[in-house]
Order: C-alpha cells, then structure tokens, then sequence
C-alpha cells in the first residue's frame, strides 16, 4: 500500500500527518476519558465533543489504543513538548485506575522535564507524585509533590499548591503521621475551597475522613466523608466517588454495622467495576472477604482474598496485595490451617518492609501473635503483639492499640499471670468502648 499511495500523497500532507495524528490522540481521548470518569478527569486545554460517542466504544478503544497514545507522547517530548504535557493530565485518570502505573511513571516524567517550557510544571509534577505513591514509593511520592508546591507557590498557582499539599497528607497518612496528615490535608482544603475547586475539596475532606479513622474518631470520619461523597456525586467525580464509598463501608465494617458496610462495598464495586478501576475492584473483594470471615463464611472468604492478591500483584498495587495476604493467613488460621497462616503473614510483613504501612505492619502482626498463640506458642506471640503495640502508640492508632493489648491479656492469662492479663483486658475494652467498637466488631 504504502509503494502504492506514497507517490500520489503530497509532501504538504506528510507533514501535517503527525499533526493530524497527535489532535485526533487528544481529543479521542479527551472525549474516552470524559465518558468514562466523568467530567473532572480531563484537562480543560482539550474540550472533547461527547454527544455522539458511545461509551462502552470509547471505554474500549481506551484499553486497546492506551499504549499507542503514550508511545506517541513520549515521541513527541523533543519538537511538541506541549503535547506531552497534555496527554500525561489526559491519561492520567485512566493510567491511575487501570493500573498502568509503569506507563504513568514514563509519562508524566517525561512530562514533567519538558513542562518547565510550557508552564505546567507544577501539575506533571503532581501526577508524578501520585503514581510514586500508587505503587508505594512513599518518600518519592513527597519528594515530587514538595517539587510541585514550590513551583505551584512560585508561579501563584493555589489550585496546583493545594493538589501538592493534598498529596503530602496522603504520603503522610501512608506512613502513620495521622496527625500531620490532618493538619495537611485542611490546609490542602482551605486552599481549595478558597479557589472554588470543589473536586480537590473532595479529595481532601476524603483524606481527613481516613486520617480520622485512624484516630479513632469515628463520628468525625463519617462526617468528613459523607461530605466528601456529596462533592464527587456533585462533580461527577466517579472515581472518587466509589473511593469514598468503600471507605464509609469499611468505617460501618469497624463499627459492627455490617449490612450497611455491604451495601456501601457493593456500590463502590458497581462504580470500580464500571470504570475499569481494577485497584478499586481488589480493595472492595477484600473488605468483602473480612465480611465473609467475621460471619464464618472462611471459604468464600479465601477465594475472595485469592483473587485481590493476584490482581494486586498483576497490576503493582502493593497495599492492596499486603492487605489480600493479611487476610488469607487469617482465613487460614481460621480453618485451622496454621502453615498457610504463617506463610501468607510472613509474605505480608516482608511486602511491607518496602511500603513501611504502620497500620498494615501493626496489623499484620497482631494477626501472627493471634496465630503464634493458636500454635501454643505464647513467648513468640507476646514478642508480635508487643511489637504491634509499640508501633500503634507511635501512630496514635487506638484500635491497633486496643488488639495488641487484648492479645498480650490473653498471652498474659496463658502464663498465669491473672491480675496482669485483667488489667490489659481493661485497658483493651476501655480503648474499644472510646472509639465506639463493640464486641462482635473487634476481629
């Protein structure tokens, strides 16, 4: 064909074709990216015309063409940086939820070297930071976004500053710096409201309700992200949307008010599932498997948790995989299956070395200590739990801090150590009943 046509194609045609390539590149996409996370999720440099497009077509063409339209960004860095810089906010939505994380990670950095020359510098940067804390490179994560909020606070952009500083509370909140994390994400708020951003509102009082959750103050969690629930129905922001679902059902979940944390998992799971959020999908199959095992439904439990790590670990996503393999030594220990138990734990605290998850390794080991002592080995659990707690007082996370206690009063009883083991017990319920988790709830 091309022996054929080429003679008959005139040189002004040829050079207008890569051109003509990179606009139809921004605007399909544009235009799939709109369909299929809602308004908010495209630069608004790129206006798509969505009246006639299909959605599931456009979803589609999204998964099959992806890898073509960052191969040609990435070409495009050297003779039209601009083009770059605008398919790394383009795709960033859609790159973030399916997963592609090594692909963001070329891209927005590509991205961010050339902006410096198109002036948006600040907001590659932010996107860099949110793929380094995606697959949890937590102190790159900050790194990018301090680069982001001096270069934000430099060119007057409040908008970019707040997205920067949102992106701090988040790192922060990984690494159990709850109380930072609270004091971040509301300057990251006032920032935004003060800007009328409504959609990093959303985010950011998201952020506050987690960071309250694992304070213990549950009333306050609720209420900030019940807030947050009603900016992204209000902005169309679906991603968020079903993030925020999934963690008012996991709040229920704590709080013992099961049927209720179902419903909020299976809405966020519609949502995740609908926009191909393949991250989002493993987070709601696990809080359904803790579901399963708290009502002695072990097996469907295992299956569930099976699933989310392989999905974790296909796409990168380390926290939902450390998570998955809590969970399955739990089910194991459960069914009385107590090498699977100890396999699946140790795999979990060894993932978490790199991520450095306070909750997930105080977690984590409190699970071990409760199998340690299902083993009958009481000195090693009283090592795990003892551990546990110390890191759970160092986060301020009253809820890990309740489980380690209540462990070490059972190790505690099993040495014969009574008037120990009841005054543990006290201070354990004591903790529960501060942050409202009643008996049935304290897995």
């Amino acid at each position: 064909m091309r022996q054929q046509y080429a003679p008959n194609v005139s040189e002004v045609d040829r050079s207008a074709a890569p051109e003509r390539l990179r606009d139809y590149h921004r605007r399909a996409a544009a235009t799939a990216v709109r369909l299929k996370f809602g308004a908010p999720s495209i630069e608004r440099t790129w206006p798509a015309d969505t009246g006639s497009a299909d959605p599931a077509s456009t979803a589609i063409w999204l998964d099959v063409e992806h890898a073509n339209l960052v191969a040609v960004a990435l070409g495009s860095s050297s003779e039209v940086p601009g083009h770059l810089v605008a398919m790394s906010g383009i795709l960033a939505p859609y790159l973030d939820a399916c997963g592609h994380y090594v692909e963001a990670t070329a891209l927005h950095t590509a991205a961010a070297s050339v902006a410096l020359t198109t002036g948006e510098a600040g907001a590659a940067l932010n996107r860099l930071g949110a793929v380094h804390a995606r697959s949890g490179d937590l102190a790159g994560a900050i790194d990018r976004y301090g680069e982001a909020f001096e270069t934000c606070e430099q060119a007057g952009d409040t908008a970019g500053a707040a997205t920067a500083l949102h992106g701090i509370a988040v790192a922060r909140f990984r690494t159990g710096r709850y109380r930072e994390a609270v004091a971040t994400a509301t300057d990251a708020l006032a920032r935004y409201r003060e800007v009328g951003n409504q959609i990093g509102a959303g985010e950011a009082l998201k952020s506050l309700g987690l960071s309250h959750l694992q304070l213990g103050d549950y009333p306050k969690a609720i209420e900030h992200l019940q807030q947050a629930l009603v900016l992204h129905r209000a902005t169309g922001d679906r991603a968020n949307e079903g993030r925020s679902l999934n963690n008012l059902g996991f709040l229920h979940y704590r709080l013992g008010h099961d049927e209720e944390a179902l419903r909020y998992f299976e809405d966020s799971r519609a949502i995740a599932h609908k926009l191909g959020n393949r991250a989002g999908e493993a987070v709601v199959l696990i809080n359904i498997a803790h579901l399963d095992t708290r009502h002695g439904r072990v097996e469907e439990a295992l299956a569930g948790y099976g699933e989310a790590v392989a999905l974790c670990a296909e796409i990168g996503y380390r926290v939902g995989q450390v998570e998955a393999l809590r969970g399955l030594g739990v089910a194991c220990r459960r069914l009385g299956r107590l090498a699977g138990a100890f396999k699946h734990l140790n795999q979990a605290l060894v993932l978490n070395r790199a991520l450095r998850d306070p909750d997930m390794e105080a977690g984590a080991l409190n699970d071990l200590g409760e199998t340690l002592r299902a083993a009958d080995r009481q000195s090693d659990a009283l090592h795990q739990h003892t551990a546990a707690h110390s890191i759970a007082i160092a986060s301020g996370d009253p809820y890990a801090q309740a489980r380690a206690t209540s462990g070490l009063a059972v190790v505690l009883d099993a040495a014969g150590q009574s008037a120990a083991a009841r005054e543990h017990r006290e201070r354990a319920d004591a903790l529960y009943h501060k942050i409202g988790v009643p008996p049935r709830a304290r897995d």
